[in-house]
């Protein structure tokens, strides 16, 4: 039996979607999910009303994916390998928004921008060249934004 995949523990994907690890597992593979590609077993677990949070949906996705083999720990469906850092501060949330999108926060893990705004889809430009895009924003929660870097053909995520 199956206990955990990926961090997340068969008991928990039983209370969230119905079925623990070693159920999904059996059921995509039943349906054929070996040969098909992320965004149709993504799709296949949610028809019929399987599954309807699609946090999950993307959760058991990998797992099973990861239990076939057909991805590793960190792989992503399309970019390649992906790192995640994390890292606690013990400030209030509101503090450590006003930090980084604050000049002088933006100027630590930047560099210096002439002025940047904080919406989707907002174009920035470092003086020394590196540039980006906004991609979303949830003010006082979360910035995604890509930067590459002078030089480099494809750029990252922040």
């Amino acid at each position: 039996m199956i206990d955990r995949i990926n961090k997340v523990s068969s008991q928990s994907v039983k209370k969230a979607t119905g079925k623990n690890w070693d159920q999904w597992i059996a059921f995509l593979d039943q349906k054929g999910a070996r040969h098909l590609m992320h965004k149709e077993i993504v799709q296949m677990s949610s028809i019929g009303n399987h599954i309807q949070n699609p946090w999950w949906q993307q959760t058991v996705t990998v797992g099973y994916e990861l239990s076939r083999g057909t991805r590793k720990i960190g792989e992503t469906a399309t970019a390649g390998f992906e790192i995640g850092v994390q890292k606690t501060f013990p400030i209030p949330i509101n503090l450590a928004w006003e930090l980084i999108t604050s000049a002088r926060g933006v100027g630590v893990w930047l560099g210096d921008v002439p002025a940047i705004s904080f919406e989707e889809g907002y174009l920035y430009q470092t003086a020394k060249g590196l540039k980006g895009k906004i991609r979303s924003v949830k003010p006082g929660e979360k910035i995604r934004l890509t930067m590459q870097y002078p030089g480099r053909a494809v750029s990252s995520t922040l």
